[in-house]
């Protein structure tokens, strides 16, 4: 149970920081960073998940950065204006 509140906490925290101006896609890759977050503590506290859920978590934590670095690269902020 301490792996959800602790993913709640975090879950509040990203929409706070995030506030009203941020994109949708934004929004949804922090979405996705925190739940993967919560998924590792959870791994921490009560130990290895299934295999899927493995597979869910690596998702989470190892897409939002990727996608941060393609929008970077295609322009960053102006890349989004268009």
């Amino acid at each position: 149970m301490a792996g959800l509140g602790v993913s709640a906490v975090l879950i509040a925290l990203s929409i706070l920081t995030l506030g009203a101006g941020a994109t949708a896609a934004g929004g949804s890759g922090a979405r996705a960073l925190v739940g993967g977050a919560g998924r590792a503590f959870s791994w921490l506290v009560f130990g290895a998940p299934h295999p899927f859920f493995l597979l869910l978590m690596t998702i989470e934590l190892a897409l939002p950065p990727l996608l941060v670095l393609l929008w970077w690269r295609a322009g960053g902020p102006s890349a989004s204006k268009a």
